[in-house]
């Protein structure tokens, strides 16, 4: 899926769910993951990497 989000774009909702990410159950993970790749075009493994990240990558 092609996005024309921008690098911006996608750090400030990266920043946005990475908290509410870290605190969810399972299965809401699940949906969380399946809006952010949606969103942003990332891959899968690409985007929970990004989400579970102890340090702030894009900061």
């Amino acid at each position: 899926m092609k996005t024309s989000m921008s690098f911006k774009s996608k750090r400030e909702l990266l920043i946005q769910i990475k908290a509410r990410y870290a605190e969810s159950f399972p299965s809401v993970k699940k949906f969380l993951l399946d809006e952010f790749t949606a969103y942003t075009g990332y891959k899968r493994n690409y985007a929970i990497h990004l989400l579970n990240s102890k340090k702030d990558i894009f900061m």
